[in-house]
């Protein structure tokens, strides 16, 4: 089954759990299948995957998967292991196996290692002891952006090209960490590699590495054809509860063939009817100069629209504010 979801993946404050929960109701009421928990500053399944969780995480935790599974949303679980230490990735993956967990990816994004034969050596060690469950893989080239970095990055991913078996399913962000265009024109780095193995990390609405940037729109940046040939989509979260249920609901409508317009799914979501006029803006290929008249409004959202959406978005609004001050 297409594997089309979410994850938890960014940079600063972690969620609650009753922020997971409601992220679980609302691919429920979309239609998608797939949480993948994997935050940057969970030390437990990164820099001390070598120690567990506290014990009330991980009853929350258990409770989390047993919740999505009743909504039939697969949890997986990203970790990043040390190469040398294969039996902190082991012990890790069977903890989360009794926690209901059963679903696995091997990260190496963000870590500067680039022995791709070490990193390999643990996924296919860990693919042979846990066959029952299913194993994903990321590279420490992730994206086409970080290839030329270097001679080693160079190295590291024709290895890759190589190397990487062709049956097993490797992350991909697309040619830039955060790209504003997914499409088969974008990938021609993957051009040998099988096409339905690639599972796509949509970094599209982040927030964490430009604080003052909200890219929003109707997936405007991501082709249906492209997605249709994957068998594995999931959109890294913002961390902001309403800004990420509407991007949720928002892919729902994408899939299902926009059966309905933007200006309808924004009044849907109780957008302000000012900022839907301005909805425009927050599209990162609209490099347009803020008019007098577009600023007038963002004022007037700032001191008129009250919601718990507005205060997610305010520093993105004033930023435009400001641009429009300029």
């Amino acid at each position: 089954m297409k594997k089309l979801g979410i994850v938890e993946g960014s940079y600063g404050s972690l969620m609650s759990f009753s922020q997971r929960n409601s992220i679980v109701e609302s691919l429920s009421d979309n239609s998608l299948n797939f949480y993948l928990y994997a935050p940057k500053e969970d030390p437990f399944i990164r820099k001390h995957i070598d120690l567990d969780h506290p014990k009330e995480w991980e009853e929350q935790f258990q409770n989390f998967c047993r919740n999505a599974n009743e909504k039939h949303i697969q949890i997986s679980a990203g970790l990043c292991p040390k190469t040398n230490d294969y039996g902190s990735l082991a012990n890790k993956i069977n903890k989360f196996k009794s926690l209901g967990c059963n679903h696995f990816a091997v990260l190496f994004d963000d870590t500067e290692d680039y022995d791709l034969k070490s990193q390999l050596d643990i996924f296919n060690r860990a693919e042979s002891e846990f066959q029952d469950s299913e194993i994903i893989f990321c590279p420490s080239i992730y994206t086409s952006e970080l290839v030329d970095q270097n001679q080693d990055t160079k190295a590291y991913f024709d290895s890759f090209k190589n190397d990487f078996p062709q049956d097993k399913t490797f992350i991909w962000t697309g040619p830039k960490v955060i790209s504003e265009e997914l499409n088969d024109e974008v990938d021609k780095d993957l051009k040998d590699m099988e096409n339905s193995n690639i599972a796509v990390w949509d970094n599209y609405f982040t927030v964490d590495s430009c604080p003052e940037v909200l890219n929003y729109s109707y997936f405007d940046h991501l082709d249906i054809q492209y997605l249709k040939k994957k068998e594995m989509y999931f959109i890294n979260l913002t961390g902001m509860a309403y800004t990420d249920n509407l991007i949720i609901n928002t892919f729902g409508h994408f899939i299902n063939g926009k059966t309905i317009s933007f200006e309808e799914l924004l009044k849907e979501n109780k957008l302000d009817k000012n900022l839907i006029e301005l909805i425009h803006l927050f599209n990162p290929k609209n490099k347009l100069k803020i008019t007098d008249a577009e600023n007038m409004k963002i004022k007037k959202i700032l001191k008129e629209w009250f919601s718990p959406l507005k205060n997610e978005w305010y520093p993105y609004l004033h930023y435009l504010k400001k641009r429009g001050e300029k």
